[in-house]
């Protein structure tokens, strides 16, 4: 399994991304073929779900993700406090 990639971003654009190799709506029992283990042109509702043995498999590659990549260095550049009306202000470190 080649090793997970880090890409700095400048501050302006800091986000979180959460990778998701299957989703409750759109199940792809085998997320490590391209076609998700699945016929593709069939629509989600008739995808079969994965199998005990393809969820395990599923969890140990993404163990095996976690483990290998690098454990990044944060620093705040601001906080960005909202009230629940969605109004903010910004807090500079």
């Amino acid at each position: 399994m080649p090793a997970p990639k880090v890409f700095a971003n400048a501050r302006g654009n800091y986000h979180i991304t959460a990778f998701h190799t299957s989703q409750p709506y759109d199940p792809r029992p085998d997320p490590t073929k391209p076609d998700g283990g699945v016929d593709p042109s069939l629509p989600p509702s008739q995808r079969r779900l994965p199998s005990d043995e393809e969820w395990a498999n599923e969890l140990e590659t993404m163990r095996r993700v976690v483990a290998r990549t690098p454990v990044p260095l944060l620093r705040v550049s601001c906080v960005q406090p909202q009230t629940s009306s969605g109004s903010h202000t910004t807090h500079e470190p």
